[in-house]
């Protein structure tokens, strides 16, 4: 009968101290928890934003790549087109199946 009194009293008092000392030690960890998230949002944002740098910067090379290789000469002649949709677009005129230079 003692036995049982004690097990009754002794393990939930036991439960309640751990249960404090894991309170004290969680709230130290949550803390610790919300630095290390705060500093993973930072990183990830400054990543993002040399991302979006990066991205800038290869668009505007690749539009000024394009830029430079459509004013380029390319030297083509209207026989080098056998197709009325390629051969307007090039700046010459379809007439009876032949690309042919525009008057």
């Amino acid at each position: 009968m003692i036995a049982v009194a004690l097990l009754a009293v002794g393990v939930p008092s036991l439960l309640g101290i751990a249960s404090l000392g894991l309170r004290r030690r969680s709230e130290a960890t949550a803390t610790d928890r919300r630095g290390i998230a705060l500093q993973t949002v930072i990183i990830m944002v400054v990543l993002l934003v040399i991302a979006g740098a990066v991205a800038g910067v290869l668009i505007n090379r690749g539009n000024e790549a394009v830029s430079d290789l459509e004013d380029q000469e390319l030297g083509l002649t209207p026989a080098s087109f056998s197709v009325k949709v390629l051969c307007e677009s090039a700046n010459f005129s379809w007439n009876a199946g032949t690309c042919v230079a525009k008057p």
